[in-house]
């Protein structure tokens, strides 16, 4: 049924293709039957010319929504992997979608009087699919379907922004929508089990989309105003990794996870450390790459959380399973391990194998183990002081902890991300890591001040300290390429030599 109706539009937006004298009588509304033969025997009368409207063969538009349905019928059946079988509705809605896109074109011709292509835009991605079966699936099909929605949807997006946004303006828009819905469900829920109106965790949801299709644009935007430069790639990892400190934390909150401490500590870590790790395969191997269930999978999956808070409620998560005895929120973060654990097992079978330095070392000539020792630091201090603190700090002010340590990781994962684009050296030490240190001597000292108010202390140094090295980094890269970071109209003045062979600005 599913397919007759996706037939019975283009079929139907043909008969208004046809020349006047044969569209005088509209066929009457019925069955699928009979709306198919009243409109196919209105595309046969000869009419005035026996042409379109476009002076074209009657015919020729049979032909493009031939060929969408027929790739339809052939890929499903020759996918060895049965990508149709698998995922029955991914797979009609792609090519829904793509029908939907060649009746626009028919409808465009209707008015325009124009000839109709027989090849469409649209058809790309069956026939993406059925070359990929040609060379025996090299490429997961599954992925390749959600790569032609979402880029359908994307390259829809990035036609309504003007070509004079920065790109980075659109990133840094859609970062601050993101953490001001977080922060609001954080603080009103800062123990993290404590249920909030449900208006919330909708804007959380709608503002975690924002982010992830402006994030999903910005380097289009930046490619379609030829203005992509390494301070676009730096500022997008770098917002990245603050999202991920805030989303993380805001996620534990939505599902009420404060009442396992453990496992909300252990679910923000890994996620922080998985986001890490990325980065540092990419140190040791010069690209950046993705699993297939990765940032925007993830992305999806905690949008669905909150939409199901703000429908049903997120005492939903409460429920307990009969056969394993565990709240569906200890499922969730038990289902998670897998995808994970095979992330990490990946991004460390690729490390291990040697990076594209010398001797098998990093792009910046240094050992491709040593990255561990900066985020095992943070992780580390994070478990320590927590278990260790006389006044159950972490206990009592659990989001407000793991933002804490969540922008400390953010902070040295910015700095492996300029190590990587910069192909120098990384640092142990970071600035960013005071604010732990000064936690734990604190707690070795007996908690000479109270570490409520430290940890606050600590929290607004992180900040600062974060944003320090943002901005004093995209400083030096817009002062060196002579460019502004939210501005791709204006340009800067150029340098210009001097006869005593110092520069010095126009």
């Amino acid at each position: 049924m599913d397919v007759q109706n996706g037939t019975l539009v283009p079929l139907k937006d043909l008969y208004l293709y046809l020349p006047c004298g044969a569209r005088n009588k509209v066929p009457r509304e019925g069955s699928d039957i009979l709306q198919t033969y009243n409109n196919m025997k209105s595309i046969l009368r000869d009419g005035k010319t026996g042409k379109s409207v476009a002076g074209t063969n009657r015919f020729f538009p049979i032909l493009p929504i031939t060929i969408v349905l027929g790739l339809g019928v052939m890929v499903a059946w020759m996918s060895p992997s049965h990508v149709y079988e698998n995922n029955p509705c991914l797979y009609l809605l792609t090519f829904g979608i793509t029908t939907a896109r060649i009746t626009n074109t028919l409808l465009v011709c209707v008015l325009t009087k124009d000839e109709l292509p027989m090849v469409d835009s649209g058809i790309i991605a069956p026939l993406l699919l059925l070359v990929n079966q040609y060379f025996h699936c090299p490429i997961d099909e599954t992925l390749l379907l959600k790569i032609s929605l979402f880029k359908k949807y994307w390259r829809w997006l990035i036609e309504q922004v003007p070509t004079t946004w920065a790109p980075n303006s659109m990133t840094l828009v859609g970062l601050i929508i993101n953490i001001s819905t977080m922060s609001l469900l954080i603080a009103v829920s800062s123990d993290g089990k404590t249920e909030v109106p449900r208006f919330i965790y909708l804007l959380c949801a709608v503002g975690l989309f924002v982010y992830q299709s402006l994030d999903a644009i910005d380097g289009k935007q930046a490619r379609r105003t030829k203005t992509n430069t390494p301070l676009g790639e730096l500022f997008d990892h770098g917002c990245d990794s603050v999202s991920t400190a805030f989303v993380g934390v805001g996620v534990c909150t939505g599902i009420l996870m404060g009442e396992n401490l453990n496992w909300m500590m252990f679910e923000v870590f890994s996620g922080m450390f998985l986001f890490y790790q990325a980065h540092w395969q990419a140190y040791v191997t010069g690209t950046l790459r993705f699993s297939q269930f990765d940032v925007t999978e993830s992305q999806l999956l905690i949008i669905s959380i909150f939409l199901i808070n703000f429908l049903i409620g997120p005492s939903f998560w409460s429920y307990q399973i009969p056969v394993f005895n565990i709240s569906l929120r200890i499922f969730m973060v038990l289902f998670s391990l897998g995808p994970a654990a095979l992330q990490v097992f990946n991004n460390m079978t690729i490390i291990l194998e040697g990076g594209k330095g010398k001797n098998k070392s990093t792009i910046a000539g240094t050992s491709t183990i040593f990255p561990v020792f900066p985020i095992a630091i943070v992780l580390g201090l994070g478990v320590i002081i927590a278990n260790k603190s006389p006044s159950n700090m972490y206990e009592n002010n659990p989001c407000l902890y793991l933002l804490t340590f969540g922008i400390v990781a953010a902070r040295v994962t910015n700095r492996l991300v300029v190590a990587h684009m910069t192909k120098s050296e990384l640092d142990l030490m970071d600035s960013g890591l005071w604010g732990p240190f000064i936690l734990i001597i604190n707690q070795y000292f007996n908690c000479i001040l109270n570490e409520t108010m430290l940890l606050w202390f600590c929290f607004i140094y992180v900040i600062q300290d974060i944003l320090r090295y943002s901005s004093s980094v995209c400083q030096e890269i817009c002062d060196y390429l002579e460019i502004y970071c939210f501005d791709i109209v204006s340009k800067r003045p150029q340098k210009q030599s001097s006869r005593n062979g110092k520069s010095s600005k126009s």
